[in-house]
This record gives C-alpha cells, structure tokens and sequence, in this order.
C-alpha cells in the first residue's frame, strides 16, 4: 500500500493567512477517560487523554470544557496505571494501551 500523497495535501492555511506545513511527530495509541462524581449529577465533562507513542512513551492531558463548543488541555502528570471503569468494571489504564 503506497499512502504517498500530494505535497499539498500536507499544506494548510494559518487564520493569519500563512502557509504551513503539517510534519509527522509521531503516532501511537491513546485511551480517554471522563471524570463523573460518584454522587451527583455530572456537571464537569471533565476528560483525560493519555498518548502512547511508537515508543511506548506516554504524555497526558487534562481536556476542559469552556464557554461554548471550546475546551482547554492541560498538560497533566503520570499517575502510574491507574483503574478505569468500562462496563461496570475497573480495569488497568494499561488494558487500553
């Protein structure tokens, strides 16, 4: 499979009317996860994603909503593998990565 493609295709336009190129850093798997009180109703949507490269490195993010459709991510620290619920059941952070 060749997934070779146009040179412009890998060109976009800054809102400040700039071309620019997109560059590859890198590609792997990811989980996200929300957080939801335990009591209460869930007012927050606040989610976590955690990146894991081709080299198994991880980087997470705290993704926040603001007013409107817009969220922030907020670089977050390493908690270890941590358990996450899928279907009633807490499983390793680990499982999906």
């Amino acid at each position: 499979m060749n997934s070779k493609i146009s040179e412009s295709d890998c060109l976009t336009k800054s809102k400040k009317g700039l071309i620019e190129k997109r560059i590859y850093v890198s590609s792997g798997k990811y989980l996200i996860y929300k957080y939801e009180p335990v009591e209460g109703k869930d007012e927050n949507s606040k989610f976590k994603i955690i990146l894991k490269d081709e080299f198994s490195h991880t980087n997470e993010y705290y993704i926040i909503p603001t007013k409107g459709d817009k969220y922030i991510a907020i670089k977050g620290q390493e908690k270890g593998n941590i358990g996450v619920f899928k279907d009633g059941e807490c499983l390793s952070r680990d499982h999906f990565l």
